[in-house]
């Protein structure tokens, strides 16, 4: 899974795992391994990772899978420090069918080595190993390796390495990471190496002034794709013109597309017909829809205005009260009056026909 041979992996005469800073007493370490470490730590507490090769071995960790995205650019940094021996750190491919092999730009592999002679970065006393990668039009799989000796056991090495922080980001520019770079660490012509890709050929396809399509090949001068900055123990890898298109397609819409375009539209002119008959009927069904709503509200409104009328001539003001009472007592009078009358008409009446009584004179009074 990591090239190589079986026997070139054994655990014999290798100590690893993680060691914490505060407990680093209880380690089988020499002095000096647990001092560095308590160095390294300084007034924080820290648990890196150590690979301990009492002879000569490798040995190293793979990490989970991770993925540089198409057309991104993406910084990958691991904290080294070498107390003897050789570190070796790899990007390598994390897709099983590619073999985990390692990854590379034209044929250059994406590995650092660290040895004890590596400069630590700033004073943080930590080689910083980085890998700042630009993915072209592909995605790629890749996972962090990190080796006491190389993965193909073609380079044994006898020491103790520590890993301590592996991380990723994607707001890294490639201008400023090489400005910082060249603050970090004075860079002569051999602490510095390039190579150089050619981009392959893309055919082009476009319409030329016919109006027909027509093809041509544009090439392109080599550009670096990797460079390695020893001491910084950096890599910058551009997979930008690597992984690109080798066709582009810029033709465009012809006359001859525009007739085909009309003879289709004519070709749908029934349909087209019919659909705006369609439309004229749905139309007009609407329109008597609405006709009819409107006439149901309007008969509606004359109901309830002729209920009200009705409603307002049952009840009366007090005007029409006082004139209705003066009325009835008017009628009342009037009828007493002709009551009284009609009385008193009645006693004349009574007094002329009545004779006169000689036997009880005081009744003729």
């Amino acid at each position: 899974m990591v090239g190589g041979t079986k026997s070139d992996y054994s655990l014999n005469d290798v100590t690893a795992g993680i060691v914490a800073s505060k407990h680093i007493g209880a380690y089988t370490l020499t002095d000096a391994e647990k001092n560095a470490v308590t160095a390294l730590a300084g007034d924080a507490l820290i648990q890196p990772l150590l690979i301990k090769n009492a002879s000569q071995a490798s040995f190293g960790y793979v990490g989970k899978q991770l993925t540089f995205a198409a057309n991104t650019t993406t910084l990958v940094s691991v904290q080294v420090k070498v107390l003897s021996g050789t570190a070796y750190v790899y990007l390598a491919n994390a897709d099983p069918l590619s073999s985990f092999n390692v990854l590379s730009v034209d044929g250059k592999d994406l590995v650092v080595k660290v040895d004890s002679t590596a400069k630590p970065t700033a004073s943080d006393k930590w080689v910083t190993v980085n890998f700042l990668v630009t993915a072209g039009d592909e995605d790629i799989s890749y996972r962090v390796e990190l080796w006491n000796g190389s993965r193909d056991g073609a380079t044994t090495s006898q020491g103790t390495v520590l890993f301590n922080q592996v991380t990723t980001s994607t707001s890294v520019t490639t201008s400023a990471f090489k400005a910082k770079l060249d603050a970090d660490f004075v860079q002569s012509a051999n602490d510095v190496v390039t190579h150089e890709y050619t981009r392959q050929p893309v055919t082009v396809t476009y319409t030329d002034a016919d109006g027909k399509k027509a093809t041509y090949t544009r090439t392109f001068d080599a550009t670096v794709v990797y460079t390695e900055y020893v001491k910084g123990s950096s890599i910058i890898a551009s997979y930008d013109t690597i992984h690109a298109v080798t066709e582009i397609d810029e033709t465009t819409t012809t006359d001859d597309d525009e007739d085909t375009d009309d003879d289709t539209s004519s070709d749908n002119n029934y349909a087209n017909s019919t659909s705006w008959a369609l439309q004229l009927t749905s139309i007009i069904v609407a329109a008597v829809l609405v006709l009819v709503l409107v006439i149901v509200v309007i008969r509606t409104l004359v109901k309830k205005n002729k209920k009200l009328e009705v409603s307002q001539g049952n009840y009366y003001n007090r005007d029409s009260r006082e004139k209705a009472q003066a009325i009835i007592n008017a009628n009342k009078a009037k009828r007493a009056q002709q009551a009284l009358d009609a009385q008193e008409q009645g006693e004349k009446e009574n007094e002329e026909e009545k004779p006169y009584d000689y036997d009880n004179p005081e009744n003729n009074l």
